[in-house]
C-alpha cells in the first residue's frame, strides 16, 4: 500500500527542508454492517529547516495495487496558531490521521 501525499503550508521554502513518510497503517476497525474499514494512517515529519514550523493540512490519496483506495487528510487548521503542534528544528514528530475505505466485492 503506497500513498500520494500534498502538504499545504504557508511557508513553502521551509517545507522544502522538511522531510516526510509513510510511518505506518493500522486497521482500526471493520465494519461488516456498512462494508467499510476505518483505518489509522501515520506519517513522520522531520524538520530540516532551521525554524519551527506547523503543518495545517496533509491530504494524502492511498493505493493499493495502483488502484485508489481512497482519500483523506490531517487538518489542524480550525486550531489558532498558537495551539498547532510545532515542529522543531531537528525532530521529528508523528501526525496520525484516519481514513474510511468502503469495501467492494471486486
Amino acid at each position: 500500500m503506497g500513498g500520494m501525499v500534498y502538504v499545504s503550508l504557508l511557508d513553502i521554502p521551509e517545507l522544502e527542508k522538511s522531510e516526510m513518510r509513510l510511518g505506518s497503517i493500522e486497521l482500526v476497525n471493520v465494519d461488516s454492517i456498512d462494508n467499510k474499514i476505518k483505518l489509522k494512517v501515520i506519517f513522520l515529519l522531520k524538520n530540516h529547516a532551521s525554524k519551527t514550523i506547523t503543518v495545517p493540512v496533509v491530504s494524502y490519496e492511498l493505493f493499493a495495487n495502483a488502484k485508489s483506495m481512497g482519500s483523506s487528510s490531517y487538518s489542524s487548521e480550525d486550531i489558532p496558531m498558537t495551539g498547532r503542534i510545532p515542529f522543531f528544528p531537528g525532530k521529528e514528530l508523528p501526525l496520525d490521521s484516519y481514513i474510511v475505505i468502503p469495501l467492494s466485492d471486486g
